[in-house]
């Protein structure tokens, strides 16, 4: 490793430490196969993660210069991060779990996670409704 790669890692842990808070990771499975419904999952217990939370500043100047439109002239849903959190938990992550926030009481979708080889996961979140 060298020294920048050594040095990210500890901003990064730095950071998290100091701007992390605690989330709720909730494990989804799909029932019955990949095109089954997303079910909580039977195999994984939900659990307290500590996740350090930020948007992506250029998200919505994107969306507007580049509206998504269906056919109908209907915007589209889209599924592409909405905010991302770093943290260092070792457990296993899927895209279909859910992320809660209870600062805020907002729930999310992890849509990408990227495994950043020092340690921490950068989780790509999407908003969802529910609980």
């Amino acid at each position: 490793m060298t020294n920048f790669a050594d040095l990210a890692g500890i901003v990064r842990s730095t950071l998290d430490a100091v701007h992390g808070e605690v989330a709720r990771l909730k494990p989804r499975d799909r029932m019955a196969g990949p095109h089954g419904a997303n079910v909580p999952s039977l195999d994984r217990v939900e659990t307290d993660i500590d996740a350090c939370f930020w948007r992506d500043t250029e998200f919505e100047a994107r969306r507007r210069a580049q509206p998504m439109v269906g056919m109908t002239g209907q915007r589209m849903a889209s599924r592409s991060p909405e905010i991302y959190a770093s943290t260092g938990h070792a457990g296993p992550f899927a895209v279909g779990d859910h992320l809660a926030r209870p600062k805020t009481g907002e729930l999310f979708e992890i849509v990408s996670r990227d495994p950043d080889d020092v340690g921490n996961t950068i989780l790509g979140l999407a908003a969802i409704k529910g609980t």
